[in-house]
């Protein structure tokens, strides 16, 4: 169970006092752990869709709490103010240096000052979400200047990283996965005593996450089902660790694998019955053992080398900071002989 399902609350207990408890368990329970450091580290990942997704939409807005008022994914968590003070904010949009709207929807969050805390009833493995401000100190030519720190259930620290924040009130993706379990997280700048960090579009999971997010969706096939694309690994470039997965295929039918920077939505494309998902310069992993057939699974897979990314005039290399898009193309009979596509899949790699 929890730390905040053990402190869960009763009626005559503010927002605030659960908060207060709950840093006194932590305090209580960082003095009775050991000194060290945790020797588990966070390591980065591209987005991806988590167990529990929040874009502040459901919590109380034009206000200032110490807690956010509205609990965050799905009622597993919270967002506070890392230090007790009511500056958890939830807002439409928000200047000050620049402006800077939510990332989707209608509602992004910031502190109005001091690092905001996440607060989770149970471990979460991996946690991630769209970072932005309109507030910043100059002297940071390399955007070095917001800290995300992992504690674990005791209040010992896990980790501690530098998010990828630009001065522009533009987003950028930042997430974490982690060996050991992540019971809060504290998003710190280094300005404004630790506050104007702006977020939205959060994510966690507390199992393993699949690589890359879903943009464009095909249609049915013979199966009654749309084939779904999608990848594990990592969004590292460095790692060169990717593999792609085609699943809900028709029995027996072969199939391969599509890669473009570009993102289309064409219907039909050359009598095929599906949606291609992808536009510009499109590559086809076409060469030997690339072609699969989906046997009685129904699924292909492919590791693919980020070091030589099929393109019409050659082969190219994933580089940090670019989004690469993929989808599988397949025969398919429905009910005459013609061809079918998967979802669109696409990771930004670092």
């Amino acid at each position: 169970m929890g730390l905040l399902s053990l402190i869960a609350r009763p009626p005559n207990l503010s927002h605030t006092s659960v908060y207060m408890q709950h840093r006194l368990f932590t305090l209580v329970g960082a003095a009775l752990a050991l000194p060290a450091i945790a020797t588990a580290q966070v390591t980065p990942i591209g987005p991806f869709v988590g167990d529990h997704s929040d874009g502040f939409e459901t919590q109380t807005a034009g206000q200032f709490d110490t807690c956010l008022v509205g609990r965050m994914f799905n009622n597993n968590g919270d967002l506070c103010s890392a230090t007790g003070s009511a500056t958890m904010h939830v807002t439409g949009g928000w200047g000050f240096m620049c402006s800077i709207p939510p990332h989707s929807g209608g509602r992004l969050f910031g502190s109005a000052g001091g690092p905001a805390e996440f607060l989770f009833d149970t471990d979460i493995t991996s946690f991630g979400g769209y970072f932005g401000t309109n507030s910043w100190a100059s002297g940071n030519p390399n955007n070095d200047f917001v800290t995300v720190t992992f504690y674990d259930r005791n209040g010992g620290q896990i980790d501690s990283v530098v998010a990828t924040v630009t001065a522009d009130c533009q987003y950028n993706w930042n997430g974490w996965s982690s060996t050991q379990g992540i019971a809060s997280v504290v998003v710190t700048n280094s300005a404004f005593g630790g506050g104007f960090v702006n977020l939205d579009d959060m994510e966690i999971s507390s199992g393993p996450t699949g690589l890359g997010t879903t943009f464009c969706t095909s249609n049915t096939n013979s199966t009654g089902q749309v084939a779904e694309c999608s990848a594990a690994g990592s969004a590292q470039v460095a790692a060169n660790n990717v593999t792609l997965e085609a699943d809900d295929l028709p029995l027996m039918s072969f199939g391969f694998f599509l890669a473009s920077q570009t993102a289309a939505s064409t219907p039909n494309p050359g009598g095929s019955q599906g949606i291609l998902c992808l536009g510009g310069q499109i590559g086809r992993y076409v060469g030997p053992g690339q072609i699969q057939n989906s046997g009685m699974s129904g699924s292909i897979s492919l590791a693919i080398d980020l070091t030589s990314m099929p393109q019409p005039a050659g082969t190219t290399a994933v580089t940090a900071g670019q989004t690469w898009r993929f989808q599988a193309w397949f025969r398919d009979s429905n009910p005459t002989v013609t061809s079918n596509f998967s979802n669109g899949l696409e990771i930004m790699f670092q």
